[in-house]
């Protein structure tokens, strides 16, 4: 399974053909500006976190081969800090075309894009940093109680292993989820920077973390989290709990957990 997932496209092309073909929003990291197709409707952005604006319940986003930067945003001053990718209120599908070759990067720096999407309709940010620390990095998800859950698929999670970055503390869970029912295939959790022969296990990743407790006082307003994982891999993520689940339901299935001995 880990080979399946590290070096292959962990699907069959004609799968992967069909989910691009369905999709009603693609991700490129190549393009330099939104695209809305005149005929089909379809939007094409170079970030995921456009693509949760533009997205509405039960869209089905499809993620190009590339590397997409998933950090904390600091406000102005630097007093507060809220993650930049988020999904709130609705359901989704996001689907890679290569959980070898969609990569997630965390803690890596930011490259600036020429533009981005507005949403439709404005997005409350208030509650995306209740109850998480301001040095966290993260995938924020707080979906809505709808008929079916949000999926997530053929991905890499990955830490930077960038020693350029200024750190300053910062740990990473890769997925937070906050509220509602999430799945989780195909995807491969790699706390270790990557393959390289130099990258150590961190001490500071994890893989999931579900609770309400991140949504704070307005914990209420959303449905309790749940989150399925399966044929997935976790490897070398070893903070506080690779996969954690509190105030919430969570399920493992065919899954391997994997630790990297680190050599420092």
């Amino acid at each position: 399974m880990y080979a399946k997932l590290s070096e292959t496209d962990g699907d069959l092309q004609v799968n992967i053909d069909r989910d691009r073909n369905e999709a009603d929003i693609i991700v490129d990291s190549l393009i330099k500006e939104p695209i809305i197709d005149d005929n089909s409707g379809r939007i094409t952005v170079n970030r995921i976190e456009d693509a949760f604006k533009a997205a509405k319940e039960g869209s089905k986003i499809f993620v190009e081969p590339g590397e997409y930067s998933i950090n904390t945003s600091e406000d102005e001053g630097g007093k507060s800090s809220r993650p930049s990718v988020f999904l709130f209120g609705k359901n989704i599908l996001l689907i890679g075309a290569s959980s070898k070759n969609c990569v997630l990067i965390f803690g890596a720096k930011t490259q600036t894009d020429s533009k981005s999407i507005q949403p439709s309709v404005p997005l409350s940010t208030s509650s995306s940093s209740e109850g998480i620390g301001s040095k966290l990095e993260t995938l924020l998800i707080c979906a809505s109680a709808g008929k079916h859950p949000t999926l997530i698929k053929r991905f890499t999670f990955r830490r930077a292993n960038d020693p350029g970055y200024p750190s300053n503390g910062s740990k990473t869970r890769f997925l937070g989820i906050a509220g509602g029912s999430v799945h989780l295939e195909d995807c491969l959790f790699d706390a270790g920077g990557g393959s390289s022969s130099s990258a150590v296990p961190s001490s500071d990743v994890d893989a999931v973390y579900a609770s309400s407790r991140i949504c704070g006082a307005l914990a209420a307003n959303y449905p309790p989290p749940s989150v399925l994982a399966r044929f997935c891999i976790f490897d070398g993520c070893q903070s506080f709990g690779t996969f954690t689940v509190a105030r919430g339901a969570g399920a493992v299935r065919n899954c391997y957990f994997r630790q990297k001995k680190s050599t420092r």
